[in-house]
């Protein structure tokens, strides 16, 4: 389309016409101009070639989903950088934990970089990671990108009970119950378990779902 026009041109004098467009896709821009001196007509033409890059980033988090409760658990953030050409600059962080490395994080084109953290996890947590920053492209184009992961803290106790007599005779050898239950809804318990005046049956290692 038309960008404008230019009154008149003193000889050796020079005007400048801008346009703005969006570009998706590589394009070769050609600009026409068509002037008149005197009687005659002339017409010269400029052309530009402008290819596109790919300006955005890639968050991936990664962890554990199911965890004792009160235990400090650690997480994996991936920053990829998408573009073929430009530099990304930004900063990582997470919504639960420190992350490392801290601070401006720069990323090559095309390179991949990885993040740890850690806290620790009570019932259950939506952790995010964050990465805003901007590519070093000529207007600094902003990219981020977020990704979450659920992680749920379950109760890792056992119950230990003991029944049997309280009043015997002197001399007699008496039985005791030992119950071992496995509170989890997730974990299997594997131990062993003991008696201070016995052997207990089974022995040996044991194993509760």
């Amino acid at each position: 389309g038309e960008i404008g026009t230019i009154p008149s041109l003193a000889p050796g004098a020079s005007a400048i016409l801008t346009k703005s467009t969006t570009i998706t896709q590589d394009t070769t821009n050609t600009a026409t101009a068509t002037a008149t001196f005197g009687s005659q007509t002339l017409t010269a033409t400029a052309t530009a070639t402008v290819k596109v890059h790919d300006c955005t980033i890639s968050v991936t988090k990664t962890g554990p989903t199911d965890v004792c409760n009160g235990t400090t658990q650690s997480y994996t953030i991936t920053v990829r950088n998408n573009s073929d050409l430009f530099i990304w600059t930004g900063t990582v962080t997470d919504s639960h934990g420190a992350v490392i490395p801290a601070g401006p994080q720069t990323i090559a084109a095309g390179a991949t970089r990885t993040y740890t953290t850690s806290h620790v996890v009570n019932g259950a947590i939506t952790d995010t990671a964050t990465a805003a920053g901007a590519f070093n492209d000529n207007l600094a184009t902003a990219a981020g990108g977020t990704d979450s992961q659920l992680t749920t803290g379950q109760d890792c106790s056992i119950t230990v009970t003991k029944t049997g007599p309280t009043d015997v005779c002197n001399g007699t050898t008496q039985d005791y119950t030992i119950t071992v239950r496995n509170n989890s809804t997730s974990f299997i318990w594997t131990g062993t378990v003991t008696d201070s005046h016995g052997a207990v049956i089974p022995a040996g290692p044991q194993t509760i779902a």
